[in-house]
């Protein structure tokens, strides 16, 4: 039998979004024998405005310990220095418990926090996500930033693989797993509509709209103005809709005004966090999607669910024509492209196969990982350009 490497992993988590794609990654690593599972619980968790969702992780793992990051402000400043306080304690943190391999994912704060806590303590650093465009304030640099740490990089496609050999990256770094949020997708059954009325608290017999969207400008005003005009769209529907609220970067304020001043014209639910499967069943069941989420690009065309994506933020990103509809924040617009995605609900069938993936990417990282030879080879980074 070929000898099992014994190493522990930490998972590092920030927000309600990346832990619904790295819950199953979690599970995959408690299983594989060889792996041990920490998770560092930080960023929008320990925010009670977000609705304090550290104790939803902790129910799920016995190994975990929380880092605070942000304080509860919104403002680049503060992200500064709470990347500043990620590093410090996840560094303490990985010493302490003996953590041999970091995972992190994405594009935020947290992910470059435990990504730089790790290499600099000369520990390895795997990145889910590496290699994919998202134009939003920082999104770019800080993936990419994330993606010349990392020693191991497990992409969802082939474009992202593509991109980081552009960026020097050498391919035998790179193991295209798909991505993870789909493993729960795809298992996941459309919701009948009794579950969805108890969601959203009303009739919803001709459909709902599920609407998320996060800041891309750190003025709180110019994103209420933007939250304002995607809202007033969905009202022009005429459908009952779902809510979430925006992450925590610099301008969600805006955004969180806006709801607050036109939810009560609108026929909604509003939540400030939404456990990832409900999340999945709502997106299903939903007519459309609308907002700037990366959501719309990645599971809800897997959903068979249109989407409407709005603005910037995801530019560049691989996505399903067939599904997606890009817009410029411009009321009409949005309110046109709204009317032709809830047209194409009927037509699209739900599981359907996207460049994503397979619904099995979990299991790909923890094999991956136990795989994975950690020497002077891999923790010495060298361009291949």
């Amino acid at each position: 039998m070929k000898h099992l490497p014994s190493r522990t992993v930490c998972v590092v988590t920030g927000t309600r979004a990346d832990y619904g794609a790295l819950r199953p990654v979690c599970g995959a690593i408690f299983s594989t024998p060889g792996l041990r599972l920490q998770v560092c619980v930080t960023g929008m968790h320990l925010l009670r405005r977000f609705g304090m969702t550290a104790r939803l992780v902790e129910e799920d793992w016995n190994d975990t310990f929380r880092v605070r990051m942000q304080a509860d402000r919104d403002s680049p400043a503060e992200q500064a220095v709470a990347l500043g306080r990620g590093v410090q304690s996840m560094a303490r943190a990985f010493a302490e418990r003996g953590t041999d391999l970091v995972l992190v994912l994405g594009d935020r704060i947290e992910a470059l926090a435990g990504a730089m806590a790790g290499a600099v303590s000369g520990l390895a650093v795997a990145h889910l996500h590496g290699g994919e465009v998202a134009t939003g304030q920082q999104d770019d640099a800080i993936r990419h930033a994330v993606s010349k740490i990392a020693h191991l990089h497990l992409v969802a496609t082939s474009d992202s693989a593509g991109r980081l050999v552009r960026m020097g990256e050498p391919r035998w770094r790179i193991k295209r797993v798909g991505a993870p949020a789909l493993d729960v997708l795809y298992r996941t059954e459309v919701p009948k509509l009794e579950w969805v009325e108890r969601l959203l608290g009303m009739s919803a017999a001709e459909g709902f709209v599920v609407v998320a969207q996060h800041p891309v400008d750190a003025d709180p005003a110019v994103e209420k103005r933007r939250m304002r005009m995607t809202l007033e769209a969905v009202v022009g529907t005429g459908l009952p809709a779902l809510i979430v609220w925006p992450n925590s970067d610099p301008g969600h304020t805006g955004i969180v005004e806006a709801i607050s001043d036109l939810s009560a014209g609108l026929r909604a639910r509003v939540v400030r966090s939404l456990p990832h499967e409900e999340f999945l069943r709502a997106l299903l069941a939903a007519r459309v999607l609308v907002g700037n989420s990366s959501a719309g690009i990645i599971e809800a065309p897997a959903a068979g669910t249109p989407s409407v994506n709005i603005g910037p933020r995801q530019d560049g990103r691989l996505r399903d024509a067939q599904t997606t509809f890009d817009c410029r924040y411009d009321p009409r617009a949005i309110g046109r492209l709204l009317g032709q995605a809830l047209r194409l609900k009927g037509r699209l069938r739900p599981h359907r196969r996207t460049p994503y993936g397979d619904g099995r990417a979990a299991q790909r990282v923890a094999e991956a990982i136990v795989q994975l030879r950690i020497d002077t080879r891999l923790l010495h980074k060298r361009n291949a350009y």
